[in-house]
C-alpha cells in the first residue's frame, strides 16, 4: 500500500474528506474526488446548516433532515466541522448525549459552536463555558 499526498481545501488546515495512512488505495482516491469534486465542502455545508436550524439533534436524526446523504457521510462531515479550520474557527461541538430518536441508541447531539471570551475554549452556543465565562 502506498500512501498519497492529500489534496488541502482553502480553509481547512487538512483536506474535508480525509483518508488514513493505513486506509486502502480505493479510500484514498475517494476521499481525493470528494474533495476535488467539492462534494465534500457542499456536503459539510449542508450538515452544518441542518445543525445550526436544528440544534441538539443526533447524526442519525440529522440524516433524516438532510437529503441525500446517508449516515456514514453525516457524521464524516459533523466531525469535519467540530475540527478547526485553517482561521482556527469550529463550526459545530459535540455535546451530551442521549437516546437517538431514530437509531434508538445512545448518541451525541450536536450544537453551532460559539468561543468564550474568558478562556477561549470552543462551546454549544446554548452552554455557559464551564471556566464561568460567556
Amino acid at each position: 500500500m502506498s500512501i498519497h499526498p492529500r489534496p488541502t481545501d482553502s480553509l481547512f488546515a487538512e483536506p474535508i474528506a480525509r483518508s488514513h495512512a493505513t486506509d486502502p488505495d480505493t479510500s484514498v482516491k475517494a476521499a481525493a474526488s470528494m474533495n476535488r469534486s467539492g462534494n465534500a465542502r457542499a456536503n459539510l455545508e449542508r450538515v452544518v446548516q441542518a445543525v445550526e436550524t436544528n440544534p441538539g439533534k443526533t447524526s442519525g436524526e440529522l440524516e433524516q433532515i438532510v437529503p441525500g446523504l446517508d449516515l456514514t457521510e453525516v457524521r464524516r462531515r459533523l466531525t469535519d466541522a467540530a475540527r478547526p479550520n485553517r482561521s482556527g474557527v469550529v463550526r459545530i461541538v459535540r455535546s451530551a448525549a442521549r437516546k437517538c430518536r431514530v437509531l434508538l441508541t445512545s448518541q451525541s447531539t450536536w450544537f453551532a459552536a460559539k468561543r468564550c471570551k474568558e478562556c477561549g475554549d470552543w462551546v454549544a452556543v446554548c452552554d455557559e463555558c464551564p471556566c464561568g465565562g460567556k
